[in-house]
């Protein structure tokens, strides 16, 4: 989508590990007290954008976008960006070799150890609770009656081509970012016993139900 801004709009951009990529930073880093900050975070639900934007008439004559995804995949997706900088042997991080109860037991652990995390409100700079706990209060605010155009993530291209054409701009073919975190190519439910896929039906109420998602076992 990036392709599609101007100059005045605004990205929250994405950097990789190794450098920028096709989606940079766009008018969204402003000085304050000689610091620099950020309008918005990347993962900005939109209740908060709205509320830290123009009016709700301005937003009556746009469509608003916004992505979804299966929760159980998506918080195996946020598992190994937390991975990413740990070295290979941290206790829980998965290895290639793991068996799949050995994946499961850190996975689980991963899941319900409490740490800092960034938050995504730019008043507050970090919050304390489990990661499970922040990905899916994240997630849930994204379930919202004003958002006009939802892009499934399991059927992103398609989807994306049909909201171009909704909107009368030409479609391109989406970059693939964030893919080399995931150093084992396991199938999300390769990660899941039975409490931790039930922790996350629990967590996630407002998507599974909104979308109808399902756990699927590869």
């Amino acid at each position: 989508m990036f392709q599609k801004c101007g100059h005045e709009d605004l990205c929250t951009g994405y950097i990789e590990d190794d450098g920028p990529t096709e989606y940079p930073d766009l008018n969204n880093v402003f000085i304050e007290n000689e610091e620099e900050k950020k309008r918005f975070h990347s993962h900005t639900w939109p209740q908060l954008f709205f509320q830290r934007t123009a009016t709700p008439d301005f937003w009556k004559s746009h469509t608003a976008v916004t992505v979804a995804r299966n929760p159980w995949d998506s918080v195996v997706s946020w598992y190994w960006w937390n991975m990413r900088n740990l070295p290979a042997k941290h206790p829980m991080r998965v290895r290639e070799s793991d068996t799949n109860r050995k994946a499961q037991r850190r996975f689980e652990e991963f899941l319900n150890c409490k740490a800092d995390h960034e938050s995504i409100t730019p008043e507050v700079l970090k919050v304390n609770c489990t990661p499970v706990d922040f990905i899916a209060s994240t997630n849930e605010h994204f379930i919202d009656d004003r958002i006009d155009f939802y892009i499934m993530f399991e059927n992103i291209q398609d989807d994306y081509t049909a909201l171009c054409k909704k909107l009368g701009i030409e479609r391109s073919q989406l970059p693939q970012l964030k893919t080399s975190q995931r150093r084992v190519k396991h199938h999300y439910s390769f990660y899941y016993n039975e409490l931790t896929k039930q922790q996350i039906f629990n967590k996630f109420p407002n998507t599974i139900k909104r979308f109808d998602y399902r756990f699927e076992v590869r």
